[in-house]
């Protein structure tokens, strides 16, 4: 049974950056990105427990590689939500999320 996923204003402005900012780079890729990361949350609901923890993180912080391009869904999963907190480009320093302004 999926649980409901809820998006921080945070997460959501940078998907939405993300996404303009592929769709610039090369037209189709935008509306690809944010449908690849739709795919990882619907799994995620389904089993919010089936990706990576983030070392140095409370247990219930886990992150959803999209590795096609490169971005992680940082999230917590809660009993009854699963809760995004940032879409996270990889090449970024893997601690400096939560330093970005992401809760």
């Amino acid at each position: 049974m999926a649980i409901a996923v809820r998006w921080t204003q945070h997460a959501a402005t940078e998907l939405q950056q993300a996404a303009l900012f592929l769709e610039d780079a090369r037209p189709g890729t935008g509306s690809a990105f944010v449908d690849a990361i739709e795919d990882a949350l619907a799994i995620v609901a389904q089993f919010p427990r089936s990706t990576p923890r983030i070392p140095g993180e409370p247990e219930n912080t886990r992150k959803a590689v999209i590795p096609r391009y490169g971005y992680w869904i940082v999230y917590e999963a809660h009993a009854d939500v699963i809760v995004v907190l940032t879409v996270w480009h990889a090449v970024q320093s893997p601690g400096s999320w939560r330093q970005a302004g992401a809760p």
